[in-house]
């Protein structure tokens, strides 16, 4: 199973894409960004809980999903 750490990391980036989603008008340019942000990160928190032994590569992937995540969400949230 994935590490505690980064399954609540992402959760947070999850959570986080939602706000900034419900922050941004639907004609924004960013409001795509942030909807498929919140969608891949939702398939990944349900890929990452869904109790299966991840591979190194699958962990170092998320992870890296994760922090990318990260990095749009704070420039879409500066301009908001």
């Amino acid at each position: 199973m994935a590490t505690h750490e980064l399954v609540a990391q992402t959760l947070s980036a999850w959570r986080e894409a939602e706000r900034v989603l419900e922050r941004l008008p639907p004609d924004s340019p960013d409001h795509e960004t942030a909807l498929l942000l919140a969608l891949e990160l939702h398939a990944l928190f349900l890929d990452l809980t869904e109790g299966r032994d991840a591979s190194m590569a699958d962990l170092t992937s998320s992870r890296m999903t994760v922090h990318h995540a990260h990095e749009l969400l704070s420039g879409i949230g500066a301009g908001h």
